[in-house]
């Protein structure tokens, strides 16, 4: 075999291997711009939504889960089949006796969010871990009595 095969081989070896390690780059970075599922986004996708786009995201959460809160007492009492039971004036008597779960204005939690997600420390941590985290910690004001 004489040099000039070698080094066309190795060369073809050597484009094969870069080729290779390119595809994969390019698929990684198209898999991190494809969206992610609501409940896996964090503080980075957070900090890059428009004041209108967090109050449309946190409105979606707390009248999901008002819903599903109503569809869990219904469940429980043995309605969940019953439509008076899982349906928007059950959410309103829950919010007009202050005892739905996520009660706060939308703009109050994304106020929580924004302070929270200032430390760059966590921006990793899901918006759904810490809209647990905060609302917890303002019932528990507002139980206390503290404002």
């Amino acid at each position: 075999m004489d040099m000039g095969t070698v080094w066309r081989g190795r060369r073809a070896k050597a484009l094969l291997i870069v080729g290779g390690v390119l595809v994969c780059a390019v698929s990684l970075a198209s898999a991190r711009q494809q969206p992610r599922h609501p409940l896996q986004l964090t503080g980075e996708d957070w900090r890059q939504l428009s004041p209108k786009e967090k109050e449309v995201y946190l409105s979606g959460f707390v009248a999901g889960a008002a819903a599903e809160q109503v569809r869990a007492v219904a469940t429980r009492a043995g309605k969940a089949a019953d439509s008076g039971a899982v349906s928007s004036g059950a959410i309103e008597t829950l919010r007009s006796h202050a005892a739905l779960h996520y009660r706060f204005a939308p703009s109050v939690y994304a106020a929580q969010l924004d302070d929270y997600y200032w430390w760059t420390d966590r921006r990793v941590v899901p918006i759904l871990d810490v809209m647990i985290t905060i609302n917890k910690a303002m019932l528990q004001q507002q139980f206390d009595g503290n404002p």
